[in-house]
């Protein structure tokens, strides 16, 4: 199969496929706010949402915070669900013996929505400390200490598992390349389009692929040639 695509630019032909390769399409829906896309525009799927924190089932006997970061709270390989801040070991008074036994820092833990263990830390006080790990939030311990089991937890909502151009700056899952617009489309608002799952195509004619996307599609049935 050969597909032309027509460059904007210059008005020459730019072929889309760059060889003989079973080709599979299936139907998507692009998110608004995607504006007019062409056919050959790689796409990413939103898998997250926004993401919320509040003190975890049955409340903190401290009364340090937890603030997600107002710009990032969510960051690259983040997952949808809950992640779990823990305090695992309370903060230790200094003792003015001799030899001076010295204060220690509180300790929590954070845990990913699978269960893994992706953290520890100090827990300070002001100014705190701000953890950037699949999510961002800075933690302070308060006038009143946290004690083992006090914790906050970060939820991260699932995303609407549409479609957008991929970014592989983008936080929400558009940043992994899944596959390849077959259709021109205006995403001013939400559209249904159709996309390309499988076929060899030519990078050239590829609207936003770059060596990230490359790398998301090498175990995938989108195969990326040239043609010269």
């Amino acid at each position: 199969m050969t597909v032309n695509l027509i460059n904007e630019q210059d008005q020459s032909l730019v072929q889309l496929f760059a060889g003989d390769f079973d080709v599979a399409v299936k139907p998507v829906t692009i998110v608004a706010g995607s504006g007019v896309l062409t056919k050959g525009t790689v796409l990413g799927k939103v898998k997250l949402g926004a993401a919320s924190s509040a003190a975890h089932t049955g409340g903190n006997t401290g009364n340090g915070t937890l603030v997600l970061d107002a710009t990032t709270p969510i960051l690259a390989n983040a997952k949808a669900g809950v992640y779990q801040m823990r305090v695992v070991r309370a903060a230790i008074a200094g003792v003015a013996t001799s030899p001076t036994v010295p204060a220690q820092k509180g300790i929590g833990q954070l845990i990913d929505p699978k269960g893994n263990l992706i953290g520890s830390f100090d827990i300070p006080t002001t100014p705190g400390i701000t953890i950037s790990n699949e999510v961002k939030f800075a933690l302070v311990e308060g006038s009143t200490p946290f004690i083992v089991g006090d914790g906050f937890d970060i939820t991260i909502a699932a995303g609407s598992l549409k479609y957008k151009p991929y970014n592989d700056a983008n936080v929400d899952g558009s940043d992994k390349a899944n596959c390849i617009l077959a259709v021109d489309v205006d995403a001013t608002n939400e559209a249904p389009a159709s996309a390309f799952i499988a076929g060899w195509f030519n990078s050239a004619a590829l609207t936003g692929f770059d060596a990230a996307a490359q790398d998301d599609f090498e175990y995938s049935p989108i195969l990326i040639g040239r043609v010269i």
